[in-house]
């Protein structure tokens, strides 16, 4: 998933590695869990609201 370039800087620089790992594998499960579609940008803010959530992210 492509991220606005500001909040992967942002996310990237405030977590370690392993973290981002994690969330890589919770990204595939709330994709599926509530049938995102990327060409939707309500649904590609959805997803980038969850990575914020899950990585504790203000």
């Amino acid at each position: 998933m492509g991220y606005p370039r500001a909040f992967k800087e942002k996310v990237l620089g405030g977590i370690c590695a392993t973290c981002w790992k994690e969330w890589e594998d919770m990204e595939v499960k709330v994709i599926n869990e509530y049938r995102l579609n990327f060409m939707d940008p309500q649904h590609r803010e959805m997803l980038q609201k969850s990575c914020a959530e899950f990585l504790q992210i203000p």
